[in-house]
């Protein structure tokens, strides 16, 4: 999830609030194959551990993952309206 996001949002930075590449640089960083990588490393570790049936656990997974977009989404506003 995280570098389709991040991908996406360097791509945005950089078209709507006027970032350089090289201030962008960490959502290309975040939003590459090597973070890619490592986001389907977690994922074969939630499917390795979190049970199929653990509705509960993958719900706190999810809602984890929308903290971190709402709060680097929030941030890039505050920073850069």
């Amino acid at each position: 999830i995280s570098p389709k996001i991040f991908g996406e949002m360097g791509k945005a930075v950089v078209a709507h609030y006027g970032l350089s590449d090289a201030d962008a640089e960490w959502f290309t960083i975040h939003g590459g194959e090597v973070e890619m990588e490592h986001g389907n490393d977690g994922l074969r570790m939630l499917d390795a551990y979190v049970d199929e049936s653990d509705t509960q656990t993958q719900q706190a997974c999810i809602s984890a993952i929308r903290i971190v977009c709402k709060g680097v989404a929030q941030d890039l506003f505050d920073t850069y309206q």
